[in-house]
């Protein structure tokens, strides 16, 4: 891992909508949950170029970051914050991911329900922690900091409001 000790850069993302809601992957550690966020255009474009910005970033250390590797390499190797959708019906995501041990996760008695399919999720400050680097691949360490959310219920009746 390399983390960024002195400054660890965060920002606020638009308001996403979640498709899937929060998703629970289990190994024989303790459950991992992944929330998939739909990106609108402006959000594509930011990630995007922070994707860009930290490509740029691992070439300019590629000897001590990945021994040298060339940089068609390393950036076969980048795993990236925009996921385009295979569907080009289908808007990009982005993913984040929470333990059980998240802060809004502790208390639930099923935290699947916390973040139900169409909810909208504003993720209000979602921090660069740093770059992580595993079994040959690499990518952001992101941690959302402060988030809300309107289940797709909620949504629909404000919707109806004058």
């Amino acid at each position: 891992m390399i983390a960024w000790a002195h400054v660890q850069p965060s920002f606020d993302l638009p308001c996403l909508v979640a498709p899937f809601g929060l998703s629970c992957w289990k190994d024989t550690h303790a459950p991992k949950y992944t929330l998939a966020l739909s990106l609108t255009p402006e959000a594509e474009e930011f990630l995007s170029a922070l994707d860009a910005r930290l490509l740029e970033i691992a070439k300019e250390h590629a000897k001590d970051w990945f021994g040298g590797k060339a940089p068609e390499v390393i950036e076969a190797l980048q795993t990236t914050i925009v996921k385009p959708s295979a569907n080009p019906s289908y808007l990009p995501t982005m993913r984040l991911q929470f333990h059980k041990d998240s802060s809004f996760l502790q208390d639930c008695t099923d935290p699947l329900d916390v973040i139900p399919k169409h909810s909208t999720v504003c993720v209000e400050r979602l921090r660069l922690r740093g770059i992580w680097i595993a079994a040959g691949k690499w990518g952001p360490m992101l941690s959302t900091e402060k988030m809300s959310v309107v289940r797709a219920q909620e949504r629909q009746q404000l919707d109806f409001l004058d």
